[in-house]
C-alpha cells in the first residue's frame, strides 16, 4: 500500500484485505496493528468538508441523493411522513443521556434535519447543532431555531474551550474522513467530565460477520470507517475519553417504513403487503426493532488532549 495510507487510529501502515464490495467498486481493509476497518483506496469522498466551500458540499449532497434515489433508497415524501415517529425514536436517545445528566449545554454534531434535537427544545438542556449541508441545516433550523444551528463543520464553528456538557454524534463517525481529529476537536470544546454519545454500525457484530459482503453498512458510499466495540473504545481512549457504557441500538419504525425498506430487497413482496394493508391503521403502527449490529457508546471526557 502507498506509504501515505496511514491508520487513523494507531498510525500503522500495514493493512490486509477484509471485504470487497463489487457493486460499489470499493474494498475495505483492516489495519494489521489495531484492526480498524477502512475503505481503500481513499477517493474524493475522503475530502474533508473543511476543504470544501458551500457549493462543493451541495454538489456532493446532490450526487449522493441522486444515487440513493436511483436505487430507491431516498424518498423525501417518506421522510416527511415519518417525522413524528423519528421524534419518538430519538426520544429514547434523549432518555439515555438524561440518565447521566439532567441539564447543560448540548451539541449534536451532524444534526441532519434536527429530529433528535427537537426533543430538547423547551427542556433544561440548551441545545445546538452543526450540519454542513445548507438545505438540510435549514430544515434543522426550522425545527429548533435559527440561533441553534450552525451550517458548517465542527472545525469551522470554532467553539471556545470547555463550552459543552454533552456532545452527540449519531450515525456520524463512520462518515468522517478523519474521525480521530474530529474527536480531538470535540474533546477541546467539552468540559472535563462532559458526556459523549456515539451511535454507529458495529462491524464486530455477529450480524456483520454473518452477512459479510451483504451487510448494509458496507454498501453506504459515504461510510469510510467501520468500528467495532474494541476499535471505537481504543480511539476514544487516545482522544481523552473514558467509556462508561456500551449497548446495542434499537430503532423505532412504522409498518409503512418497514415495508418501504423491504422494497429495497423484495419489491414484489412489498407491493403485495401494501395492497393487503392499504387503508388500515396497521400502516401507522410502530415497531421497535433491535439493532444487534448497531453500537451505542457513552463516554466521559477524562482528560484534555494536546
Amino acid at each position: 500500500m502507498p506509504e501515505k495510507f496511514v491508520c487513523n487510529l494507531c498510525g500503522g501502515v500495514e493493512f490486509a484485505p477484509f471485504v470487497k464490495i463489487a457493486p460499489l467498486g470499493r474494498q475495505i481493509v483492516r489495519c494489521q496493528s489495531c484492526s480498524l476497518a477502512v475503505v481503500y483506496p481513499k477517493d474524493e469522498s475522503f475530502l474533508t468538508l473543511d476543504d470544501e466551500d458551500r457549493a462543493q458540499r451541495e454538489v456532493k449532497y446532490d450526487n449522493m441523493r441522486d444515487i440513493a434515489e436511483e436505487t430507491g433508497k431516498h424518498d423525501e415524501a417518506m421522510i416527511n411522513l415519518e417525522e413524528s415517529i423519528r421524534k419518538v425514536h430519538f426520544a429514547s436517545r434523549k432518555d439515555k443521556i438524561a440518565q447521566h445528566l439532567s441539564s447543560g449545554r448540548l451539541l449534536d454534531v451532524g444534526c441532519g434535519r434536527g429530529f433528535f434535537l427537537r426533543n430538547f427544545v423547551d427542556s433544561p438542556f440548551d441545545c445546538y447543532g452543526i450540519e454542513p449541508r445548507h438545505r438540510i441545516s435549514r430544515e434543522a433550523a426550522d425545527r429548533v431555531g435559527d440561533e441553534r444551528i450552525f451550517c458548517g463543520t465542527l472545525k469551522e464553528a470554532g467553539f471556545q474551550d470547555g463550552r459543552f456538557d454533552v456532545v452527540t454524534m449519531i450515525n456520524l463517525i463512520e462518515h468522517l474522513p478523519l474521525p480521530r481529529e474530529t474527536l480531538e476537536e470535540a474533546n477541546r470544546i467539552m468540559k472535563v467530565g462532559a458526556l459523549l454519545f456515539i451511535e454507529t454500525p458495529n462491524v464486530g457484530s455477529l450480524i456483520a460477520a454473518g452477512l459479510k459482503t451483504k451487510w448494509h453498512a458496507f454498501h453506504e458510499p459515504e461510510h469510510h470507517y467501520f468500528f467495532s466495540k474494541e476499535t471505537l473504545s481504543a480511539m476514544l481512549a487516545k482522544t481523552g475519553f473514558s467509556v462508561i457504557e456500551t449497548e446495542n441500538g434499537s430503532k423505532l419504525f412504522s409498518v409503512r417504513y418497514c415495508l418501504y425498506r423491504l422494497g429495497w430487497y423484495q419489491e414484489g413482496l412489498r407491493r403485495g403487503l401494501e395492497r393487503i394493508l392499504a387503508g388500515s391503521k396497521l400502516m401507522e403502527a410502530t415497531v421497535k426493532i433491535p439493532q444487534f449490529d448497531e453500537l451505542i457508546v457513552l463516554a466521559k471526557k477524562a482528560r484534555s488532549v494536546p
